[in-house]
């Protein structure tokens, strides 16, 4: 066994992966943690304000009225006056509290050194944003050249929250302030002042109680593109497959050049993790487990391979017992951990064993086999042919539960299925995107509640978001062919992709676990990254 993986496999083996991975992982939940533990300490500090605001008015009550009999000043008899008419005619002495000059607490800010990035030279700094290409998208007019060292370090700070979002410990206005409430809501008092400091509250421990990122914008989506997922190692041919990691910050590539590489993604460096050649198995399918722990890929081949990322070990699965195909090109990994699903010839579906990667069962449809598709929890695969046909299956009893013939089309090219199974989404080779509701599930010809026609070539890519929200269709046929789709109102977003965007030939494409960051795959080897900023998390 060990000759055999020597001579199929040149592998440069990490056995640190994983650690690097788990490093990764630790690192986001203690950024987290510290975020969670600023936000509560925020909000313990906004309610003992609220609580030192209620107890200042009295006293500062009792003090006004011992010295309301000593004082003969007109203006404090006014002041009595009216504050007796606003009582409605009651002795001053019956309640001392109402002739109590409200305290209006105003802007308190702290007292600190100047920030890091605070540099008195910058003033006298001349940087030319037209001389490097990586400068020249700081520049607001093509005439730009020259700018002072202030300017050019507010364009980079502009550009970070563009990409990134806006850092909320770098904002000392938001730590420093301590309140300032209005003169209204002050010279009111009573239970609309309490009124205004529990809204306050709320409105400050509103992230903390919910992480939801709520719905997406209608029309324009805040996407910014970064630095290429794989640009520390380009693929040396068509990237295949391109997925994320289900827990950890890591994207996986791999394609024609028979390489698997593995990547720490952040956006900036995007480092190499892990590089593995096979060299029997050019790769057309690669994916995670669904516990993120192992890797598999296959190609036109009668067998394929698991990676180990505990160990950082390939082993090859050899020839299928009783499966005489010799490509299983087509594979999907249910989210449930319980199957690897190849599609087969003649309409077969070959589902093997995650656990033991023993053929387990067969799934049989009318029409070959040409597209899988899992819903989010994994009961529930949808798969197509070359029919127009979609066969929807009961993971659980492996039966079909049901077929139904999609609108219009003879041969479908794409599946995807929303991770909460309400949708149903079909491409076909005439480039249109037919998207079904769960009513698809209950009648042979059902109605699309959308038909996308932004594509005009045959749809080889569908992806959805995490949460169901965006919608991703693009094809190989044509040069820069892709849209996003919004799955609430069922338009495409018009900012992406615009004219520059080098997309190229889209082959493959991925939404990170959180949809913070989202990937495509091209015919040049690259993978263009792009970060979606309505997503918090990545």
């Amino acid at each position: 066994i060990t000759k055999q993986k020597s001579d199929n496999v040149g592998d440069k083996p990490n056995s640190s992966t994983m650690l690097r991975l788990r490093k990764s992982v630790q690192q986001r939940h203690q950024a987290r943690a510290l975020e969670e533990q600023e936000h509560d300490a925020k909000v313990v500090k906004d309610v003992e304000d609220v609580e030192d605001s209620e107890e200042e008015p009295e006293e500062g009550g009792a003090s006004d009225d011992n010295s309301a009999d000593e004082d003969e000043s007109g203006e404090e008899d006014q002041d009595e006056d009216e504050g007796e008419g606003q009582d409605g005619g009651e002795d001053s002495d019956g309640d001392a509290d109402s002739d109590a000059e409200p305290p209006v607490n105003k802007k308190k800010k702290l007292e600190g050194p100047k920030p890091a990035w605070h540099d008195d030279d910058d003033a006298s700094v001349r940087v030319n944003v037209a001389a490097k290409p990586q400068l020249r998208k700081l520049r607001e007019t093509e005439d730009e050249e020259v700018v002072k060292g202030t300017v050019f370090s507010s364009k980079l700070r502009g550009q970070f929250e563009r990409v990134h979002g806006q850092a909320s410990w770098a904002d000392r206005s938001r730590r420093q302030v301590v309140r300032e409430d209005d003169d209204e809501g002050a010279s009111d008092g009573g239970e609309e002042a309490d009124d205004h400091d529990s809204e306050s509250i709320l409105r400050t421990t509103a992230k903390l109680l919910t992480r939801k990122s709520g719905q997406i914008p209608r029309d324009v989506l805040d996407i910014s593109r970064v630095r290429d997922g794989n640009a520390r190692h380009a693929n040396a041919s068509v990237v295949q497959s391109v997925k994320f990691h289900p827990t950890a910050p890591a994207l996986l590539t791999a394609g024609l050049d028979k390489t698997m590489r593995l990547f720490q993604v952040d956006g900036k460096k995007n480092m190499l993790l892990q590089s593995t050649y096979f060299r029997d198995l050019p790769m057309f399918s690669a994916d995670f487990s669904a516990d993120g722990s192992e890797i598999i890929v296959s190609g036109r081949r009668s067998f394929f391979y698991t990676f180990n990322l505990e160990t950082g070990k390939p082993t090859r699965i050899s020839k299928l017992q009783g499966v005489p195909d010799k490509s299983l090109e087509l594979m999907r990994v249910s989210p449930d951990q319980k199957h690897i699903v190849f599609g087969a010839s003649n309409g077969r579906l070959l589902l093997v064993s995650q656990q033991t990667k023993q053929l387990v069962a067969e799934l049989k449809m009318n029409q070959s086999t040409r597209n899988l598709a899992f819903s989010g929890d994994g009961s529930k695969m949808v798969s197509s042919g070359d029919e127009g046909k979609v066969y929807v299956w009961d993971m659980n009893t492996r039966n079909c539960v049901h077929v139904f013939q999609d609108e219009g089309s003879i041969n479908t090219t794409a599946l995807a299925m929303s991770p909460n199974g309400e949708h149903i989404v079909v491409g076909s080779d005439s480039g249109v995107v037919n998207i079904y509701d769960s009513t698809c599930l209950s009648s042979r010809m059902p109605a699309p509640i959308k038909s996308a026609m932004n594509l005009t070539t045959p749809i080889t890519t569908l992806d959805m978001s995490h949460d169901g929200q965006i919608l991703f269709m693009g094809s190989r046929s044509k040069k820069n062919a892709a849209r996003l789709f919004n799955m609430n109102t069922l338009t495409a977003f018009k900012n992406w992709p615009d004219q520059k965007l080098p997309l190229h030939y889209v082959n493959a494409s991925a939404f990170s676990a959180h949809s913070g960051y989202f990937a495509v795959g091209n015919d040049k080897g690259k993978v263009p990254l792009f970060r979606l900023n309505h997503y918090k998390y990545a």
